[in-house]
């Protein structure tokens, strides 16, 4: 959104708009090499995608089961 105010200005021009958008978006995925977790919360993680991924599995028996139907 902010960038759509950005484009809307008179005094920036839409070269200049688009080459800050670009500064911006390759500032922030720098900042994505700086992130680490730790091993807890990557294993914490890990287990809940295996769960969820679990229960995926049993959603298309219970929709076919009718549970819920009136």
């Amino acid at each position: 959104m902010a960038f759509g105010f950005l484009f809307r200005a008179e005094s920036v021009s839409y070269q200049e708009g688009l080459l800050f958008v670009g500064v911006v978006v390759v500032l922030e995925s720098a900042l994505v090499f700086l992130v680490r977790f730790s091993p807890e919360t990557e294993t914490e993680e890990r287990q809940t995608k295996h769960s969820l991924r679990a229960a995926r599995q049993w959603l298309p028996q219970i929709r076919n089961a009718g549970v819920g139907r009136m």
